[in-house]
């Protein structure tokens, strides 16, 4: 029990040097392709439909693997179409992403964030928004992109490139405030 309090004395502190420094982080940035890409493949790779698309890529190989080495080898046309029908799917999904990337306006915008240790500011041309911490329920980190969810298939994209180096981690320490999970 009294660990516990030492680590919410802690927390407490930390989060209050914060606001009475003034610290806060102030990033631009705008989106690209390839970070809409990253952040819905990372989203979506736990979702049925993905594990769907890999189940049947896998019996593709697996049943061609079987007719190849059994007796009837006039399948080799079913086996042909569901090797394509998975061929499509697969190679329709980054042509489906980039589409949808380049017909949303609020994407192709350049952002302001500002983040200080009670809320998460992002300002557009197009749009404005002002989020307590609270508000995210966790966070996902990809190899160059920050996930902070909404809910569970909500989230706001902020791009790793926008911060230097200390901001960067400074970033990290307040997701480690917050208690937002991975």
């Amino acid at each position: 029990m009294i660990l516990f309090s030492l680590v919410v004395l802690k927390i407490l502190l930390y989060v209050k040097s914060f606001k009475t420094t003034g610290e806060f982080l102030e990033i631009s940035y705008q989106y690209n392709v390839n970070d809409y890409f990253e952040a819905q493949l990372s989203t979506n790779r736990g979702s049925f439909g993905y594990y769907l698309i890999l189940a049947m890529g896998i019996l593709c190989l697996l049943y061609e693997i079987l007719i190849l080495i059994g007796p009837r080898k006039e399948i080799w046309i079913s086996v042909l179409f569901l090797a394509a029908w998975w061929c499509i799917a697969v190679l329709s999904y980054p042509w489906k992403l980039k589409k949808d990337f380049r017909k949303n306006p609020n994407l192709l915008q350049m952002y302001t964030t500002s983040i200080d240790s009670e809320r998460i500011e992002t300002r557009s041309e197009l749009s404005q928004s002002t989020r307590k911490w609270v508000t995210y329920i966790k966070f996902k980190e990809t190899r160059n992109l920050f996930l902070l969810y909404l809910d569970t298939r909500v989230f706001e994209i902020i791009p790793k490139r926008a911060f230097s180096a200390p901001q960067l981690e400074e970033f990290r320490k307040y997701l480690q405030v917050y208690k937002l999970t991975k």
